[in-house]
C-alpha cells in the first residue's frame, strides 16, 4: 500500500546506512556505479532491523504531560516504533501506485521516448523549455525518490512490483526472507551495473521459487516469532508478495500482489490464524 513519509526521516537514514548514501553521493556527482560496493551496503539487515519500516530512521519525540512538552526519544523501544507506524499508516494510507513494467534488454524494438509537450502552460514538457523563456525547465524528484538512494529497503522496493517490503498492524507482520532480499539485490546490481548508476528500476528479480516473505507475530510488540506457514504462490512466473496486512483477533489478513516481466499483474487475498 502507499504511505507518506514521515517527517526527517533522511539524516537518520544517513546515519543508519553510510555506505549507501557515500555510494549515492558518487552517484549524484556522476561517477560510474560500483556493483560490488552497491551489494556490500544492501546487506541483509534482518527482520528485526526491517520492522520499523519508515519510522525506525524518523525521529521520534514522547510527552509524559498531555502534549505541553516534548523529549526526543533516543533509541526508541520497538513496541513504540511499530505502534506509531501502524497509527501513521493507519490515517495516511494512500492508493498504492501501480509500477509500470519496463521492456527487457534482450527483445523486442526500444521504447520510443514520448514527444515533447507542445503550446502553453506554466511549464514546459519534460526535457523543453518553460513557457515564459528559453531555459530548460528543471528537473526535480521527489522526497521519496531521493530517500530511496540512501534506505535498501525502499531502494529494493522499486524492484519488489514497488510494493512495500515490510508491514505490521495488530500483532501480525511480514518482512522479506534473506533469500528474497538477496535476490532483490542482485536485480538492482545487475541494473545498475548495466545503467552505470543507481538505478531506480522498475525491475524484478530471478526468484522462481521458495518462500519471498515470512510472516511474524507477537502478543506484546516487542518479541516477534516466525509463523511456520506455507507462503502462497501466484500464477504466470508471479511472485506473490504482501501489498498490505490487517491484524485483527488472532487473524492475519493479507493482500498479495505482483506481477511478471510482461507485465501482467495479480492480486489475491490470503488469511492465516495465529492466536
Amino acid at each position: 500500500m502507499g504511505r507518506r513519509r514521515p517527517r526527517g526521516a533522511g539524516p537518520g537514514l544517513i546515519r543508519s546506512h553510510p555506505d549507501l548514501a557515500a555510494a549515492a553521493e558518487r552517484h549524484l556527482a556522476g561517477d560510474r556505479v560500483d556493483a560490488g560496493a552497491l551489494r556490500a551496503a544492501c546487506a541483509f539487515p534482518g527482520p528485526d532491523a526491517l520492522m520499523g519500516g519508515p519510522i525506525a530512521s524518523a525521529p521520534v519525540f514522547r510527552s509524559a504531560d498531555l502534549g505541553a512538552t516534548w523529549a526526543r526519544q533516543v533509541d526508541p523501544p520497538l513496541p513504540l516504533v511499530l505502534a506509531l507506524r501502524e497509527e501513521i499508516e493507519r490515517v495516511s494510507w494512500e492508493a498504492p501506485a501501480v509500477a509500470q513494467p519496463r521492456p527487457q534488454r534482450d527483445g523486442g524494438h526500444p521504447a520510443q521516448a514520448p514527444p515533447p509537450r507542445r503550446g502553453g502552460g506554466r511549464r514546459g514538457g519534460q526535457g523543453g523549455t518553460a513557457a515564459g523563456g528559453g531555459r530548460p525547465a528543471p528537473r526535480t524528484a521527489s522526497a521519496e525518490t531521493m530517500l530511496s538512494f540512501v534506505d535498501p529497503a525502499r531502494l529494493l522496493a522499486h524492484y519488489n512490483s514497488g510494493l512495500q517490503l515490510t508491514g505490521v498492524s495488530g500483532g501480525f507482520a511480514y518482512a522479506p526472507t534473506r533469500e528474497y532480499w538477496d535476490a532483490l539485490v542482485a536485480a538492482l546490481a545487475a541494473e545498475s551495473e548495466a545503467e552505470g548508476e543507481i538505478s531506480l528500476g522498475p525491475g524484478l528479480p530471478d526468484f522462481p521459487q521458495g518462500d519471498a516473505f515470512e510472516v511474524l507475530r507477537s502478543r506484546d510488540g516487542a518479541d516477534w516469532a516466525r509463523v511456520e506457514v506455507k507462503t502462497p504462490r501466484a500464477p504466470k512466473a508471479i511472485v506473490a508478495y504482501p501489498e498490505s496486512v490487517a491484524g485483527t483477533g488472532g487473524q492475519g489478513f493479507f493482500v498479495l500482489a505482483g506481477r511478471n516481466r510482461s507485465g501482467e499483474a495479480w492480486r489475491g487475498g490470503w488469511r492465516i490464524a495465529a492466536p
